[in-house]
């Protein structure tokens, strides 16, 4: 991989990875390659081999351009094992790729969390935002087939731990905060991302993908409901997904406003009780956050000031 400028975006999850990866695409720069959604590298981590390892490297090897961007949030870990594997991953993108640069981006613990909650709604899960979050960690340290349905513990999210390891190589890894790129679009952040790069690539627009369900989050409470799980079963046919699509409506949207009604029937009480519920287990993950997410932060910072 002589004369190649390899740049790896490996997450996190939920961190604007599909805006990140639609402007990627969208971009025409003939120095540039980009690979989107990797599934090569997706299975080389999971069952490293010497075949897979050969077609990956003949592939980087034969693309034309100087400067190649591998997107996949996967990559660096995942929630659903409590990120057990990340050191062991990064050895593994290393060698593949003759120490490549990386890119990271993270937020807030409690704001990640429960976004990646609101996107496991989606994918079905009935389970209440308490239980999501608080699977044993030696439990999750011994899965081995993971979606992005299962839940998590949120103590894992400490960034000075899982983090740790690319710490070390920080002149080869840039961490972006999600919070000042894409919802403050901080100038700041911006000039260190296509710095970073090496070149102002004027690609990015702000544009949010995957945005949570409005009325989803009342699932776990309405999911004995024999209603509910009629309409489920019945806009989850496939004639009736066709003509779903056909309008251009969404299958979640649909069950989002079948549960507004059920609030409206309920005088909005489920409503109050939930987001209490939620408000408050949100605000104890961030309690116990709040220390080490500064610190992660304040090491950072005195990171990027020792190679300035």
């Amino acid at each position: 991989m002589k004369n190649k400028n390899i740049i790896l975006h490996i997450g996190l999850h939920k961190c604007g990875s599909t805006t990140l990866q639609q402007n990627f695409l969208n971009m025409n720069n003939k120095d540039y390659k980009f690979f989107y959604k990797y599934n090569k590298l997706q299975n080389y981590l999971k069952f490293p081999n010497n075949k897979i390892k050969k077609e990956i490297q003949r592939e980087i090897n034969e693309t034309k351009e100087p400067n190649i961007i591998i997107s996949n949030e996967g990559a660096f870990g995942h929630q659903a094992n409590g990120f057990v594997d990340v050191n062991n991953r990064l050895k593994i993108l290393d060698d593949l790729f003759n120490k490549p640069k990386y890119i990271i981006f993270f937020r807030e613990p409690s704001a990640l969390i429960y976004s990646f909650y609101n996107f496991s709604l989606k994918k079905g899960i009935t389970t209440n935002f308490v239980d999501y979050t608080s699977t044993n960690i030696n439990l999750l340290n011994k899965r081995i087939n993971l979606n992005n349905s299962m839940g998590t513990n949120y103590k894992v999210y400490n960034y000075n731990i899982i983090f740790n390891d690319y710490l070390k190589i920080c002149n080869r890894v840039l961490f972006l905060e999600f919070e000042e790129f894409f919802i403050n679009k901080s100038k700041k952040e911006y000039d260190k991302f296509y710095n970073f790069i090496g070149k102002n690539l004027n690609f990015i627009t702000i544009k949010k993908y995957n945005k949570s369900i409005k009325n989803l989050i009342y699932i776990p409470f309405y999911k004995n409901y024999f209603l509910l799980n009629f309409f489920k079963s019945f806009f989850s046919i496939s004639i009736i997904r066709w003509y779903l699509n056909i309008f251009n409506i969404k299958y979640w949207d649909v069950i989002s406003f079948f549960i507004y009604l059920f609030n409206i029937f309920n005088k909005n009480e489920i409503v109050k009780s939930v987001d209490q519920f939620n408000q408050k287990h949100l605000q104890e993950i961030m309690n116990y956050h709040q220390d080490n997410y500064l610190l992660f932060k304040k090491r950072i910072n005195l990171i990027i000031k020792s190679l300035e």
